[in-house]
């Protein structure tokens, strides 16, 4: 989903059907919160589209240096 969006720019939008497939998956939850959130500073100039991508290789490892 992440990649989808960031190859055809979506504006971070997240398919209801992928959310529901994975309804009680923690992991996906974590994940889609910190994506919200990076998609966010993207939107509002707080980080690069480089530090976005970046961010985007580096999960969830990222997410540990924080």
């Amino acid at each position: 989903m992440i990649w989808y969006d960031w190859e055809h720019d979506c504006g971070g939008s997240v398919p209801i059907d992928a959310i529901l497939l994975f309804d009680n998956s923690e992991e996906v939850e974590i994940l889609l919160k910190e994506w919200y959130s990076q998609k966010e500073k993207l939107r509002t100039r707080k980080i690069t589209g480089a530090e976005y991508l970046e961010w985007m290789l580096q999960w969830p490892f990222s997410e540990r240096k924080q």
